[in-house]
């Protein structure tokens, strides 16, 4: 995945089925004659809710309870009484989690040392799911002499590496700093302090390795607080992010293909002869011996390109047994393995190794297949450059002209950063191949969920019917997609 992000709006990830969730207060404060601060949580079920609320501070001192909140109600905490054995000092961050039901929470933090004696801020916490490796602080005002100041939250069960970019009108280039913000605990400072060299207004950008949440202060002349929680920024995402799960979803491609081209003399109740072309094919279908029913070979050799324009090197080995006798409705299964076997994505080579599992009647063209394989990519230029891990299960339906696929894929980098993507193929809307005329499908929708610590949906889009494109869309951004592209040197 690339470094540097662009910046958009990214709407609220709806969640397919409630599950268990977690949530942050970046920053609650609680110092005697100073600060104050006010918890709200609200239950927008009418089950009770039971909750533990982590306060973590910077240094990682930290003390969780337990609270009820009744369904449909509100439950208000003093922090200072709530967290007592914490007692006056730094502020920290407030962890909630343990229900299954919809809940939001908010904070109140006011400033003491104020003629009021309650000058207030308000702000709200962020489910860990919508946590992002990019932030923006978008208004950090100068005119208290830096008094603004960034509070930075590492949702990770790991440490993670930030890069600050503070950008305002006296530099040409961002200001930048470095840190390393230990596992689930805050920071704060003020700009002041983290950029000496800036005297003018500004905004703030923080990238991460890992997924963060933010919120930021900014104080009149007599210290009144006002707060704005950090905007999530996500990642910009190209047909090079897609690297793996192409390479994998070519492959499953292939895997069907090289079956329906194995089993065609079955169902035609012929053998095909072998064939010279990209790649050699040679294919027995032995009736009378259910222990080797169907053995086919798929030989590229050292490197050949099909009538596709797919270059492909290496070999298949496809391998089937018989259940049953042929005048019933017989069941054969077996496996699909790879021999050395490569493929091309955007001049990329990815090299795998593994075996596919395949089931079918001898009475018709339906059959599954499922598996795992590992994929190795030489990528020098682009994030996937190293070991990812496939895994697949597909049902493909032979129509009168065309195959039906649905079912899913998953890949796994995991290498440099983590990556994961995972692909669902609805039976109501499957992929249309037409295994003679195209590579690609020609119809049908993949829904994607991309997690990089975080997870972001998006859907790949082949109904545009022409064999040359895909429509890709990730966290509202879209993208053309040109398929014969993939296979370039």
């Amino acid at each position: 995945m690339k470094r540097f992000f662009t910046t958009m709006t990214l709407c609220t990830l709806a969640l397919t089925s409630l599950q268990a969730q977690s949530w942050v207060l970046p920053w609650v404060a609680n110092k005697d004659d100073a600060w104050a601060s006010e918890l709200a949580i609200n239950n927008h079920s009418t089950e009770p809710a039971e909750l533990s609320l982590t306060a973590i501070r910077p240094n990682g001192e930290q003390e969780t309870v337990s609270v009820n909140v009744p369904g449909n109600g509100q439950l208000t905490l003093d922090a200072g009484a709530t967290f007592e054995a914490l007692g006056s000092g730094s502020g920290y961050s407030v962890f909630i989690k343990g229900s299954d039901i919809n809940i939001s929470a908010a904070v109140k933090i006011k400033s003491l040392a104020t003629d009021s004696g309650d000058s207030p801020a308000l702000g709200h916490a962020v489910r860990l799911e919508e946590g992002m490796t990019s932030l923006v602080f978008q208004f950090m005002p100068y005119s208290q002499g830096g008094a603004a100041a960034p509070v930075i939250v590492n949702l990770a069960e790991v440490e993670a590496h930030l890069t600050l970019l503070l950008y305002d009108e006296d530099h040409s280039t961002p200001l930048a700093k470095e840190m390393v913000l230990a596992a689930k605990t805050p920071f704060a400072d003020v700009i002041a302090n983290l950029f000496p060299e800036s005297t003018a207004n500004s905004y703030l950008i923080v990238q991460s390795d890992q997924p963060v949440a933010g919120m930021s202060f900014s104080f009149n002349t007599i210290r009144e607080p006002s707060t704005m929680n950090a905007q999530a920024v996500a990642p910009e995402f190209t047909e090079e992010d897609l690297a793996a799960f192409m390479a994998t979803l070519d492959t499953g491609s292939q895997a069907s293909s090289s079956y329906v081209q194995a089993t065609s003399g079955l169902f035609d109740l012929k053998k095909p002869n072998k064939s010279d072309n990209c790649p050699a094919v040679d294919v027995d279908i032995n009736i009378n011996n259910s222990d080797s029913f169907i053995s086919a070979h798929f030989d590229w050799g050292d490197g050949c390109t099909n009538v596709f324009g797919v270059t492909s090197k290496g070999a298949i080995q496809l391998d089937m047994v018989r259940e049953g006798k042929l005048t019933e409705a017989a069941w054969m299964n077996g496996t699909l393995a790879f021999e050395d076997y490569e493929v091309r994505y955007l001049a990329s080579n990815f090299a795998l190794d593994g075996y596919l599992h395949m089931e079918g009647s001898v009475r018709s063209d339906n059959f599954t297949l499922n598996g795992e394989w590992e994929g190795r990519a030489v990528s020098p230029f682009y994030g996937v450059h190293a070991t990812y891990q496939s895994n697949s299960y597909l049902s493909i339906n032979k129509k009168t002209d065309h195959h039906e696929v649905y079912g899913h894929l998953n890949v796994t980098a995991s290498q440099f950063y983590y990556f994961s993507m995972q692909g669902m193929i609805s039976q109501s809307d499957p992929l249309i191949y037409n295994y003679d005329v195209c590579p690609w499908p020609t119809s049908g929708t993949i829904s994607l969920t991309i997690n990089w610590g975080y997870p972001v949906s998006g859907f790949l889009d082949f109904r545009t019917g022409d064999c040359n494109t895909a429509i890709l869309n990730v966290a509202g951004v879209q993208t053309t997609l040109y398929l014969p592209g993939i296979y370039t040197y």
